[in-house]
């Protein structure tokens, strides 16, 4: 005689609203609060209970599963949407310096400015022998004079 056993999760639906989705990044998505349980099952029927009750929030967009906490979540702001920006822009090249004037022209003083690249680098940014601009420690060329980073040399033995 063939047994065919297993497990699977039950879930019912408590709760349904709206949220701010981290990983969609939409405000305003539809939400389900669910609680979930582990069943054993016998050919493919729950049969008994094997595990406590869990509680999670999923998104009805992308189906992620989410803590009870994310629905305390505020979405970003216009500004912080801007900064995420200038550290992107800094990651794919831009020297500190054009960073700076962009978050000065924003409205920040440039004592601001610079706090907000030091928060951002982290002290991990490198100077180009040849023009003096600054750029992250991940950034292998300068823009303005096309002057290559010098990168330590490595031990190789054959």
């Amino acid at each position: 005689m063939i047994f065919i056993w297993g497990s699977r999760n039950l879930a019912s639906t408590k709760d349904t609203g709206r949220f701010y989705c981290p990983k969609c990044g939409k405000v305003d998505v539809g939400y389900r609060h669910q609680s979930a349980r582990q069943w054993f099952t016998m050919y493919f029927i729950p049969v008994f209970p094997i595990g406590g009750r869990t509680e999670h929030i999923e998104c009805t967009r992308c189906q992620t599963p989410f803590e009870l906490t994310v629905l305390d979540l505020q979405p970003p702001t216009e500004d912080d949407l801007f900064l995420r920006d200038c550290f992107e822009r800094l990651q794919r090249g831009r020297s500190l310096e054009t960073v700076e004037a962009d978050l000065v022209e924003s409205g920040r003083t440039t004592e601001q400015a610079v706090g907000v690249i030091d928060d951002m680098t982290r002290g991990k940014v490198w100077e180009c022998e040849r023009c003096g601009a600054h750029y992250l420690k991940g950034v292998r060329k300068c823009r303005d004079c096309e002057g290559l980073r010098e990168l330590p040399a490595r031990n190789v033995q054959l």
